[in-house]
């Protein structure tokens, strides 16, 4: 699906989910990047399983069994993995677009007062 819209894979990040119910190689893999190549990566997280749910783990509990899983499983790449590296990459991302985009974005803004003031 991804490659529909970015067939160059240069806008898309990879999300593997649910890395601790995997038991075999080819998550660690995809986490080096020797499974999939996309410009911005590939980036592991482990969901809240239905038993963190009914139990009422905080939020601050699924991070820490996230960090133990990825320590203990994908210790080689864990610095580069969870869901607070994916925020951080994601708000990047965001972060670069918007500073791409803003100065394209405030010329026409500008015109348009201009139009307005005139047409007051």
């Amino acid at each position: 699906m991804a490659l529909d819209v970015d067939p160059s894979k240069e806008r898309t990040i990879v999300v593997l989910t649910k890395l601790d119910l995997s038991h075999d190689n080819n998550a660690y893999e995809a986490l080096k990047g020797e499974k999939f190549v996309y410009e911005l990566g590939v980036i592991g997280v482990v969901n809240r399983s239905d038993d963190d749910i009914k139990e009422n783990k905080s939020y601050q509990e699924v991070l820490e069994k996230e960090r133990e899983v990825l320590l203990s499983r994908y210790q080689f790449v864990a610095s580069r993995n969870g869901i607070l590296y994916l925020i951080d990459r994601l708000c990047d991302q965001l972060f670069k677009k918007v500073s791409d985009t803003l100065p394209k974005v405030k010329v026409p803004i500008s015109i348009l007062n201009k139009c307005l003031k005139h047409l007051n």
